[in-house]
């Protein structure tokens, strides 16, 4: 299996932690549009995933246009919600002092079930999943758990930006991690 990670566009006047019904602005809709016909090049993929938050489902539904698929949106695809974010600091700082804690757990339990849906029901295919800054690196920390730190919030997610992950039954390999290449100059965190 192949997942294809995707950060939706920018919105406008929200750079970070925009509220759940803010959609796209010209800019998000110009790189949904660059990332759709990089996709589109590489295709086919099987599904095309999408959290419920506007956002992402506007930057699924232009890449859906030209991958001919209609989104399927999957409610644990959402962003970690702000009553979830203190939980999640507090476990990376207890961490980074060696303090294991599974005060995220309602966060990484929501990741890996998700995950764990989405690769019971698609196997073997090519998956995009149009999400979030914070499922994007809450599912590196599932999936590469010794890299942790690598993938703390500290580093943002661009806007759009392409990161995908091999699965097979021995495990999962990173091919790429927040790949910009194809959004020509139109990038943002």
């Amino acid at each position: 299996m192949e997942l294809v990670l995707v950060r939706h566009g920018r919105v406008e006047g929200h750079p970070y932690n925009p509220p759940d019904n803010v959609p796209l602005g010209a800019l998000g809709r110009r790189q949904a549009q660059y990332t759709a016909e990089r996709l589109a090049a590489e295709a086919p993929y099987d599904a095309l995933l999408c959290s419920p938050l506007v956002r992402a489902c506007q930057t699924a539904g232009i890449i859906g246009e030209r991958l001919g698929r209609v989104p399927q949106i999957v409610g644990d695809l959402r962003e970690i919600a702000r009553s979830e974010v203190g939980r999640a600091v507090l476990c990376e700082l207890l961490g980074s002092l060696g303090i294991e804690t599974n005060l995220a757990a309602p966060i990484t339990e929501r990741i890996e079930r998700v995950l764990n849906a989405i690769y019971a029901e698609h196997g073997a295919q090519r998956v995009v999943i149009v999400s979030h800054g914070g499922f994007i690196w809450g599912t590196l920390r599932y999936f590469f758990p010794a890299q942790r730190r690598q993938f703390a919030r500290r580093r943002p997610v661009a806007n759009c930006a392409l990161t995908r992950i091999a699965l097979n039954p021995h495990g999962a390999r990173l091919l790429a991690l927040n790949d910009v290449s194809h959004l020509r100059g139109d990038v943002t965190a």
